[in-house]
């Protein structure tokens, strides 16, 4: 009596395994990654054979992706102090403005932003893609010459 309850048992085990197989199986389009396979011509398993009149469903249009979103983007928002003499000494007269110059390497600036109100002690550089920043501030005069460069600073946008 064991021996024939030790039998059904592994049976049942051997058939659970098989329905649990057919079911993954199913589940992932049968195992293959074949995806031209013509469904029309596939053979059924119910005897019967599809008929040369049966309307063929139209092919549906894969949903347009949506885009990736625009990388994220962020700003440096900086303050500074006027000057008060020249590199001379001599008191500052002719103040006409700051440059901000600012680059993705240290020592080398791409960019500069002009501020010509020399009572602007900040400026904010915004819509900067994600990447480290090097800054630094440079007073100009009346006939555009250029102070000497303020300590650089860095900031990361993420």
């Amino acid at each position: 009596m064991r021996a024939l309850f030790d039998r059904v048992t592994a049976t049942r085990m051997s058939l659970t395994a098989c329905v649990l197989v057919a079911a993954m199986l199913s589940a992932c389009g049968g195992g293959t990654t074949d995806q031209g396979t013509d469904t029309s011509t596939t053979q059924s398993t119910g005897g019967t054979a599809p008929t040369p009149n049966t309307p063929t469903p139209a092919p549906t249009t894969p949903s347009t992706p949506t885009p990736a979103p625009p990388p994220p983007t962020g700003s440096i928002s900086l303050s500074w102090s006027a000057p008060a003499t020249n590199s001379d000494g001599s008191p500052i007269s002719d103040l006409a403005g700051y440059r901000v110059y600012y680059g993705t390497a240290c020592g080398f600036y791409t960019d500069n932003v002009t501020i010509t109100n020399p009572s602007t002690l900040s400026a904010t550089i915004s819509h900067l893609p994600a990447d480290t920043y090097y800054v630094i501030v440079r007073a100009f005069n009346s006939v555009n010459a250029e102070s000497q460069a303020s300590v650089e600073v860095s900031k990361t946008i993420r």
